[in-house]
């Protein structure tokens, strides 16, 4: 989908400009500009009338995902759980793939088979929610995982072991192969989605034992994971990101 913008001036006040950006990630080694109009005006009745929208192809095949987090918890990513493949920024913001494994200590906190990262922050008990804006990407998983998750081998003993699911203590949902699922046991989810949701709310409710997933534009609930029981576990935010296409930035958690 064209995402369009509305150009706002130092004032505060919107400028005559609209914006359409659309972004490419799987065409790769090229990086485009397409000016298709050259002015735009505002017409009487006060609606705005588009002349030119600009068309960005990327050259990078990695998808993009910022978590919002608020002001009184500054929530980041785990280096001590990051698979050797992921790397993050200096302020724990950030995660991309990297071609190359790094050259990490295997400590028992680190994942090892998967390519996944924990949040440092916990919970225990209280509700708690996070939204995540999904900028591209086709291979990804977002939710909740328990602290004694395993971090060296298999997520569960049925034959998809590679896949997030409850039984193996993470709650999750995710795209991969052009589609939405929530990795529920034994068989993942497909989500039908009326469209692509950019922007995702996690929310936690640690007494209740339900893990919800929303749109966080529309409100519309995605999927939830209902009847857990988290037996006063500490349970960390989660992150799986499948082989290069992803890049994942954390800004600030809402709870």
């Amino acid at each position: 989908m064209p995402n369009f913008t509305q150009g706002v001036s130092e004032e505060g006040n919107f400028s005559p400009l609209l914006s359409c950006s659309l972004s490419l990630p799987f065409i790769l080694m090229k990086e485009r500009n397409v000016q298709i109009l050259d002015a735009i005006s505002e017409r009487e009745s006060g609606s705005w009338g588009v002349s030119w929208i600009t068309m960005s192809v990327s050259d990078s095949a990695y998808s993009s995902l910022s978590l919002i987090f608020s002001p009184t918890a500054n929530v980041t990513l785990d280096p001590d759980t990051a698979h050797p493949k992921l790397i993050l920024s200096e302020d724990g913001k950030s995660v991309r793939w990297g071609e190359k494994p790094q050259a990490l200590p295997d400590n028992p906190e680190r994942f090892r088979r998967y390519s996944c990262v924990l949040g440092r922050e916990g919970f225990t008990t209280g509700s708690h929610f996070w939204e995540v804006t999904v900028k591209s990407g086709e291979y990804w998983a977002l939710g909740v995982a328990r602290k004694s998750v395993e971090r060296k081998g298999s997520f569960s003993l049925s034959f998809l072991d590679f896949c997030p699911c409850p039984e193996g203590g993470i709650w999750a949902v995710g795209k991969s192969g052009g589609k939405y699922w929530a990795y529920s046991s034994p068989f993942p989810s497909p989500l039908s989605l009326s469209e692509e949701p950019r922007r995702i709310r996690v929310t936690l409710d640690c007494e209740g034992g339900h893990v919800s997933f929303y749109a966080a534009d529309s409100g519309a609930e995605l999927y939830t994971f209902s009847g857990a029981s988290f037996s006063g576990e500490t349970l960390l935010p989660f992150f799986l990101l499948w082989e290069n296409y992803k890049i994942w930035d954390l800004l600030r958690r809402i709870s």
